[in-house]
C-alpha cells in the first residue's frame, strides 16, 4: 500500500503541474488546479476512513485504487478540456490516490503486534518514500520519450495493480 500511495501521490502532484503547463494552461490555472488538490484528500479521506472502520480495510483499499485509475483515465480522456472538468477530475485522483496511504497504514497497524508498531511506521515510510523517488523517476524517462502525459499512464498501471494485487 506505501508502495502505491508514494508513487501515486509523487506521480499525481508532481507531474500535474508540469504537464498542465506543457498543454497551455495560464500560472493562474495551474494554480487553482494544485489548490484543489488537496480538497480531494479531504473530500475522500471521510467516507474511505469511515467505510473502513466498518468493513475490511481491504475492501477499501480496492475501491480507493481502483477509482484512483479510473479517474486517471478520465484525466487522460478530459485532457486539455475546461479548467472546471480538469479539477474535477483531479480532485477525484488526488483523492483516492492519497487515501490509500491512511488506509494502508491503518490495514498494517491493525495486524501488527504491538511491539512492532515502531519498526512497522519506520519500514512503512521507507516503503513510501522509495516508491515516491522511483516512481516519478521513471515519469521523468517515458515524459522525455512520449511526453508529459506519460505521467498517467504510470499512475493509472499503480492503481489497477495495486487494486489487482490487494483483490488478489
Amino acid at each position: 500500500g506505501m508502495l502505491a500511495s508514494g508513487g501515486l501521490s509523487m506521480m499525481v502532484a508532481g507531474f500535474a503541474p508540469i504537464h498542465a503547463t506543457a498543454i497551455g494552461y495560464t500560472p493562474t490555472q495551474v494554480s487553482t488546479l494544485l489548490t484543489a488538490l488537496p480538497l480531494g484528500t479531504l473530500l475522500f479521506q471521510i467516507p474511505f476512513g469511515w467505510a473502513s472502520d466498518r468493513t475490511d480495510r481491504r475492501y477499501v483499499l480496492v475501491v480507493a485504487s481502483f477509482l484512483s485509475a479510473l479517474a486517471g483515465i478520465a484525466a487522460m480522456g478530459f485532457d486539455g478540456a475546461s479548467l472546471v472538468i480538469v479539477v474535477a477530475v483531479y480532485v477525484v485522483w488526488s483523492g483516492t490516490s492519497e487515501s490509500l496511504y491512511s488506509l494502508a497504514n491503518a490495514h498494517a497497524n491493525d495486524r501488527a503486534e504491538k511491539d512492532d508498531l515502531v519498526m512497522l511506521s519506520s519500514t512503512l515510510l521507507f516503503a513510501w518514500s522509495l516508491s515516491g523517488a522511483v516512481f516519478p523517476a521513471i515519469g521523468t524517462v517515458l515524459t522525455a520519450a512520449y511526453g508529459t502525459g506519460s505521467f498517467m499512464v504510470v499512475a493509472v498501471a499503480i492503481g489497477l495493480s495495486f487494486a489487482g494485487f490487494v483483490a488478489w
